[in-house]
């Protein structure tokens, strides 16, 4: 019988028993119907990879093996399935895959490098393996072999890698192409991050390459625990440099991958996506998921200001609905509101007006003035004085953003639906935000986006998307539009250029330079004398917020959420002083 393999990418949710296990057993139907003779599955399939602190407590391994003896092994009757899950070995715990073929475990491989940058903080929950060591792994009579090991299916020679296993140069398919392997499989939960993608499929070419083996990858799929999101992105490269793929982002729960033969000349090459292509289907499947898999009905509501950032978000939520829920009309989907002061402009009530229109979804104009001058005049009252643009202006423009946010929570409530939050990254590592005000809500999706990235994507999504009313929302200088119209309020003056607020940002997050490195990067006394000392001082003093941050989605090389990414101290010292 030849060997023919089948690669499957789950949308799975952490700890979701039955909806994970009965998507495992709907790719196991797709696997027989294709007569596939193993059927490989992403890292961690069993439990989901997000589940974090829950890989601390044993009862989730007892649970995880559980399901795998009783429910999953009793179906690979006359096929081979590759399962990821959490393992527990001599009192330690394992990131592991389990092999089955025709109703036996066959053994465990189990990872050996584990991921520790960026958003990953394996070594917290799990050990890594010795390579090349293969022990036994004994539950009551039955023994298994665990380790680093070589699987025979079909008289076909297997070996596997996981994830981070593939990116070090000691790594198992160095071993396993002296020992003749036909086919190796990494299983991964490698996140999205725009731009990463041409970056695998240079590691994948070059794993077969090099190795002169076929090389397979599956990838985890969606927004599986909320903050990361999973392209389930299936590949095999042959030695020859041919690569079949299938397309990223599907909007089905279980995507699949028939590997074609070595010899045949239909494999597939998907189109590569523009970043903004890439970032709309991300966010799009992004904000599915999370409305699915929260369990709200209602929908969304969204503060839509007639500035970028908002555009941004409804832009979003309208090609989530034409791209994954077609069938959900967009006037029940998204509600929008227009919240304007005294010191609101007609134009940006316009433009707000326009973009809901061109979407059609359900939108709202009202003002909050009367909020605002209620609980002006109640602070005036009990502090005996009038309260001055000249001398109380910051508490005067954050009282009006705050007193947007009764409504938006009422409504928000009243719908089931998640209340977004249009913060972006920029705002939010200068602390440029309001906090309870425009920080309200339970999701950002551009939290992990600078706004000179948003500023572009929406020139792209007005001309490749047909969204015309963004032209005016992109010529009209971004601001807050809190002050008195005498102010000529603008986000840029009060912040920087967002062009050089993203350099400074990418050296000081990214590249972890000092402040006098950043110096030294920078071009004219502006950027070096007031741009940078005005970042620094901001961000340390606005640790605190980035705290209270909503979940945002991990998009870019790096983000500052400090849970999954840009941990920092609340209280430091005064990091500006360093190159003083």
């Amino acid at each position: 019988m030849s060997f023919q393999l089948g690669l499957a990418s789950l949308n799975q949710t952490p700890l979701d028993w039955k909806g994970n296990l009965s998507r495992i057993l709907k790719a196991l139907q797709w696997g027989r119907a294709q007569q596939v003779s193993l059927l490989a599955t992403q890292e961690l399939s069993l439990t989901g990879y997000g589940c974090e602190d829950f890989f601390k407590a044993a009862w989730v391994y007892e649970k995880s093996f559980h399901i795998l003896e009783t429910e999953i092994l009793p179906q690979t009757k006359g096929i081979a399935l590759s399962i990821g899950l959490p393992l527990l070995w001599n009192n330690k715990a394992y990131n592991a895959l389990c092999l089955m073929h025709n109703q036996h475990i066959m053994g465990f491989y189990v990872k050996q490098t584990l991921a520790k940058e960026g958003v990953y903080y394996e070594p917290r929950w799990f050990h890594a393996w010795e390579k090349e060591k293969i022990q036994t792994l004994s539950r009551g009579r039955k023994k298994y072999p665990i380790g680093e090991i070589l699987f025979e299916i079909h008289d076909t020679r297997i070996g596997f890698e996981i994830c981070e296993d593939a990116w070090q140069s000691c790594r198992p398919l160095a071993r396993y192409a002296q020992k003749g392997v036909q086919y190796v499989i990494n299983t991964s939960a490698s996140h999205f991050e725009m731009g990463k993608y041409e970056e695998k499929k240079r590691l994948i070419q070059q794993s077969a390459q090099r190795y002169k083996v076929p090389y397979a990858y599956v990838n985890a799929l969606g927004n599986e625990a909320g903050k990361l999101v999973y392209e389930g992105d299936r590949w095999i490269a042959y030695p020859n440099g041919r690569i079949q793929e299938e397309q990223r982002f599907s909007s089905q729960d279980v995507a699949h991958m028939l590997v074609l033969s070595k010899e045949s000349r239909k494999s597939k090459i998907q189109i590569p996506l523009s970043i903004y292509e890439e970032c709309t289907q991300a966010l799009s499947l992004a904000l599915h998921d999370y409305h699915q898999k929260s369990e709200v009905k209602g929908g969304f509501v969204l503060s839509l200001s007639g500035g970028s950032d908002s555009a941004m978000c409804a832009v979003l939520v309208s090609e989530m609905r034409r791209r994954y829920r077609p069938q959900k009309s967009i006037q029940s989907l998204l509600l929008s509101l227009y919240q304007g002061t005294e010191n609101s402009s007609a134009q940006t009530a316009h433009q707000a007006r326009k973009l809901a229109e061109e979407i059609g979804n359900t939108h709202i104009t009202w003002s909050v003035q009367e909020e605002v001058l209620s609980y002006k005049k109640k602070v005036e009252e009990l502090i005996r004085r009038k309260l001055s643009w000249e001398k109380d202006s910051l508490a005067l423009e954050n009282l009006q953003a705050r007193s947007r946010v009764a409504g938006l929570w009422l409504l928000a409530n009243l719908r089931d639906a998640l209340l977004l939050n249009t913060g972006n990254r920029s705002e939010l590592s200068m602390g440029y935000i309001t906090t309870d005000g425009d920080m309200a809500g339970s999701l950002a999706p551009l939290g992990g986006l600078s706004k000179a990235f948003i500023q572009n994507y929406l020139r792209w999504a007005e001309e490749e998307l047909g969204y015309k009313s963004l032209r005016e929302i992109r010529k009209y200088p971004p601001t807050a539009e809190l002050l008195p119209p005498r102010f000529q309020q603008q986000d840029e003056k009060e912040l920087m250029p967002y062009q050089t607020l993203e350099k400074i940002e990418e050296l000081f997050f990214l590249n972890k330079k000092s402040p006098s490195e950043i110096e030294r990067e920078l071009f004219g006394e502006q950027e070096k004398k007031i741009y940078l000392p005005r970042f620094l001082a901001n961000f340390r003093k606005s640790q605190w917020k980035r705290e209270r941050m909503a979940a945002a989605f991990s998009m870019d090389k790096f983000n500052i959420d400090p849970k999954t990414w840009g941990r920092y101290p609340i209280l430091m010292g005064k990091i500006d002083e360093s190159y003083s």
